[in-house]
């Protein structure tokens, strides 16, 4: 995409495509084609971190999409949800992705094990 020149914004999801590390990485190539990002954080709350730090990162991103509904897997997950002030997340000061999931609703969705 990158090199078709057919793009300005790409959108960026380490929950489905590539993980932290692989999103990094065109994170390098995106800023090298002064080009910019935004994360798609439509499923979960530890996506929802990965994306947040990952838009951190650098200038070249820009934005994120965050689901405004109630949602197991957004706010169930952890025991810290993402809260939204004034149309804004905060990057947190904690350790790893800054959330702490709750292994109880993790066995709760759990099947098929």
């Amino acid at each position: 995409m990158i090199e078709s020149e057919g793009v300005d914004v790409l959108q960026l999801d380490p929950g489905r495509a590539l993980g932290i590390t692989g999103c990094r990485e065109t994170i390098k190539m995106i800023e090298a084609a002064h080009l910019s990002y935004t994360a798609h954080t439509w499923s979960s709350a530890l996506n929802t971190a990965a994306s947040l730090h990952l838009l951190a990162i650098s200038a070249a991103g820009d934005t994120l999409d965050l689901k405004p509904h109630e949602n197991p897997l957004q706010h169930e997950l952890v025991e810290d949800p993402w809260v939204q002030e004034r149309g804004m997340l905060a990057i947190r000061d904690a350790p790893g992705l800054g959330v702490t999931v709750r292994e109880d609703v993790v066995a709760k969705y759990t099947f098929g094990a």
